[in-house]
């Protein structure tokens, strides 16, 4: 019994970095145009003078740019005085973003963000396995 319940942490541990992992986004370094960010249709970041804001994407209809996000999320509590409209049924706000909020825009960087998932999994592994497990590094050696 004790042998199936340290595994059965071991899993725990395990499918709880799994979902934690999955939210990370690394962004690009380099901003692109605002015209660029429109193309490409998921997560970009804004900085501005004093504050970084988060969209799950950005459209552009006539000569206005509009950022998305989630009804509840950080950046919409912060722009609520630029919210034009909400939809309750997707869950999405849109945004009216201003002419000084369009100076920096950084993609996401959808190669670099799955190696890092994938590559955190196992160096997380064998950190957890190393620390708690020491016999497997080692077996039978004792001092």
């Amino acid at each position: 019994m004790k042998h199936i319940r340290k595994y059965l942490k071991f899993y725990a541990f395990f499918v709880c970095i799994i979902f934690l992992l999955q939210s990370c986004k690394v962004y690009r370094t380099i901003p692109v145009s605002a015209e660029e960010a429109v193309n490409t249709t998921k997560f970009v970041k804004i900085k501005d003078d004093t504050k970084t804001y988060k969209f799950k994407y950005i459209k552009k209809e006539g000569e206005k740019f509009y950022g998305y996000n989630l009804i509840g999320s950080n950046t919409v509590k912060v722009l609520s005085d630029q919210i034009v409209e909400k939809n309750l049924e997707s869950g999405l706000v849109k945004i009216e973003l201003k002419d000084k909020q369009l100076k920096e825009i950084y993609p996401i960087n959808k190669g670099l963000s799955t190696f890092i998932t994938i590559a955190i999994i196992p160096a997380i592994i064998a950190a957890y396995i190393i620390a708690f497990d020491p016999d497997i590094i080692s077996p039978g050696v004792g001092f």
